[in-house]
């Protein structure tokens, strides 16, 4: 029988067995990001993931809490965390694989970097048209799963709001445009997550993608209201890479397939009335007029000027 987990969360299962027979406590979270090299956003994903397919357990707002939910004779001996591999070996070895399984090396060697390193390696392809792969002359795409999706950005927004990607720092003169690694891999993470939900809209998924764009809009705004959700001298939405424009759309799009003419303005409003200047629901108004039917819009319409809300930013 396969084991229940992958090879990589097979080591993170080791380490913590490991680390708490030897030191008689569970690890930190910063022990494992030392011990595997990586960040520690990309440890604390981990320790999400492991805890979701309840591998382990943990107490939450306790350190030190981890505990591995598997027999001993379940768990893989543990390695070396960094695994030394020449150049010209890797390459020998990658020159052999499959395309399914370099996708999914890339996949995990992203989910392990940092915001600058992903933009340093990956940027290069943002938003330039080129495809990344092709099959007999279409483009390689995916299939977003939209319960899937909407368990994560569930899970990621109630660890945003207990702060788990807050980390503050004394500002002064020196340090005053640094932005926190918890910080810059925040909006990374949202931005993926609005790009997967457009997908849904774009498959046609339309409930699945008003569900995920309605939680994922109600953490924005939480952020632009000042909630304390990530850290730096200033933080904004204009440091997420998901386009705007598209969003908006896409959102409008889903909720227009999906909503009566009540449900549409209800729904739309909120985000004409924070169609502030720097705020992310700038195309709010126009994107709904476009993609509404004739009906949601005379509602729409109706509404705005009953309540009197302004339809356009204010520059």
């Amino acid at each position: 029988m396969a084991a229940p987990y992958t090879t990589r969360q097979g080591q993170y299962l080791a380490f913590i067995h490991t680390y708490t027979r030897l030191h008689g406590q569970p690890p930190a979270e910063a022990d494992m990001a030392a011990y595997f090299g990586v960040s520690p956003p990309s440890v604390h994903q981990m320790v999400v993931t492991l805890e979701h397919r309840g591998l382990i357990q943990r107490t939450p707002g306790q350190a030190r809490s981890l505990r591995v939910l598997l027999p001993p004779t379940a768990i893989p001996d543990l390695e070396s965390g960094r695994t030394s591999m020449g150049k010209t070996e890797l390459f020998r070895v990658l020159s052999a694989q499959q395309a399914p399984a370099l996708r999914d090396l890339l996949s995990h060697a992203y989910d392990q970097m940092t915001g600058e390193q992903r933009q340093s390696i990956f940027g290069v392809y943002a938003g330039v048209g080129v495809p990344l792969a092709e099959t007999d002359g279409e483009v390689a795409s995916y299939e977003v799963d939209g319960e899937i999706l909407l368990e994560e950005i569930v899970r990621f927004q109630r660890e945003s709001l207990a702060g788990a990607f807050y980390a503050p720092f004394a500002v002064n003169s020196r340090n005053f445009s640094h932005i926190p690694e918890e910080t810059a891999a925040w909006f990374d993470r949202l931005s993926e997550m609005l790009e997967d939900t457009c997908l849904l809209s774009e498959q046609g998924d339309h409930m699945y993608a008003v569900s995920c764009f309605g939680v994922l809009y109600t953490l924005i705004d939480a952020l632009e209201k000042g909630a304390e959700i990530v850290f730096a001298e200033e933080v904004g939405t204009w440091m997420l890479s998901a386009d705007k424009k598209q969003c908006a759309a896409a959102y409008m799009t889903s909720l227009a397939a999906t909503a009566t003419p009540e449900e549409f303005t209800q729904a739309v409003l909120p985000l004409i009335r924070r169609n502030a200047w720097r705020s992310f629901f700038t195309r709010a108004y126009a994107s709904a007029i476009r993609a509404g039917t004739v009906t949601q819009r005379a509602h729409l319409e109706a509404e705005i000027q009953r309540q009197k809300i302004p339809k356009a930013p204010a520059f």
